[in-house]
């Protein structure tokens, strides 16, 4: 396992190309002097995420400074009274904090350990605007049967700019599948029994080959468990995927005064099994093109990952998120709804007003009756002219 030192300036002085001063804010890539209002793109560097052409020889596990063992930081991380999530902050320009999960004000007397400083960080190129309105043709087409409650609150309520916490990793791998595959013959086994059929069966194998680039994995244990009874926190990870090979190197400025971040709490031998299952998954779908002389079904029995190389990367990825505590006869439930930072990706979920929805779904099935009887008195009424006719 080896341990490389981030190039990165973490907390280092970025002064102003044009006028030399050291006071400067983001704006999505950019970064803004406060004094000139000079704006300029920090020089990217030839960082780990941004190198793929030697994944192919990677070998054992190489981990970055950001990916390693918590080093602690200036940045500060509280714990929400209300839900328990971490949410951290830069004290340097923010002074007072919400919990972007379940909207708790949290209280900077007690500050838990930051973890360590990540290795990189993609930018909003989604401004707060430019979000809100993607949610809102989102929410138009769900709108009808949405909650009373929901509609005041997203009508009023602003949306947080938050940082979730990934690991992006390249990964140098070999998948072996073993299983059965099915040929299904042309005849019935029995013909009350249209269903069954006489089939082959083949024990079937395929090994791949596989240089995986810039596979994102959650660095944050309580969104990489799912507790779909109580929230809906799932629908993070279907807004990728981001376009990593874009992010800078990690600077406390991007967490700006409206921003914030969650510090992240797995560690990379934690995250290899989730890995070691991604690469099954993509093996798998690389070699189904491959079975298409099998006509029927085929299992995968066992399967083996063998990881020749990886390399770990921590990275601070940008979200947009709204969310609405749904009152219910189980407990409470957080509904979210989340915009990619990036590209604008949209996914979330909207309170149902099961009253409005049962109240149409009766008006519908009236309107499908009071359509279908008349057809059916023209059906009778036809039927009865035509055995007159008859007679």
């Amino acid at each position: 396992m080896t341990d490389i030192t981030s190039t990165a300036p973490s907390n280092g002085v970025i002064r102003c190309t044009a006028c030399g001063a050291s006071e400067t804010r983001p704006d999505g890539e950019w970064l803004v002097c406060a004094y000139c209002r000079h704006r300029w793109l920090p020089q990217r560097t030839d960082a780990p995420w941004q190198s793929d052409g030697d994944i192919g020889t990677l070998m054992g596990t190489e981990i970055h400074a950001g990916a390693a063992a918590g080093t602690g930081s200036r940045l500060v991380t509280l714990e929400c009274s209300g839900c328990g999530a971490e949410v951290g902050i830069n004290t340097d320009l923010n002074l007072h904090a919400r919990c972007h999960w379940c909207r708790h004000e949290l209280s900077l007397n007690a500050p838990v350990d930051n973890g360590a400083v990540p290795d990189a960080i993609l930018p909003f190129a989604i401004s707060r605007e430019d979000a809100q309105a993607r949610m809102w043709s989102y929410v138009a087409s769900r709108w009808e049967f949405a909650t009373a409650g929901f509609k005041a609150d997203f009508a009023t309520y602003p949306i947080a700019a938050v940082y979730l916490p990934y690991f992006i990793v390249d990964g140098n791998v070999t998948v072996r599948l073993d299983g059965q595959a099915w040929v299904q013959k042309g005849a019935f086994v029995r013909r009350d029994a249209p269903d069954l059929y006489e089939t082959d069966i083949y024990a079937v194998m395929r090994e791949a080959d596989l240089e995986v680039d810039d596979l994102a994995i959650e660095a944050r244990s309580t969104r990489s468990r799912l507790y779909s009874a109580v929230s809906t926190t799932n629908i993070i990870n279907a807004l990728q995927p981001f376009d990593v090979k874009n992010a800078l190197p990690f600077d406390a400025r991007y967490i700006g005064p409206d921003v914030n971040f969650e510090p992240r709490d797995t560690e990379v031998d934690t995250a290899m099994s989730t890995a070691a299952g991604l690469f099954a998954t993509m093996a798998r779908g690389y070699v189904a093109q491959t079975l298409t002389g099998y006509t029927g079904h085929t299992r995968w029995d066992a399967e083996q990952v063998a990881i020749r190389g990886t390399r770990w990367v921590s990275m601070l990825l940008p979200v947009w998120l709204y969310g609405y505590q749904e009152s219910t006869p189980r407990g409470p439930m957080m509904h979210y709804i989340a915009v990619n930072g990036r590209t604008g990706e949209v996914q979330g979920s909207v309170p149902v007003d099961q009253g409005h929805a049962k109240a149409a779904g009766w008006k519908l099935g009236l309107a499908i009756a009071a359509f279908a009887i008349p057809c059916v008195l023209i059906d009778v009424v036809l039927f009865a002219a035509s055995g007159l006719a008859a007679h």
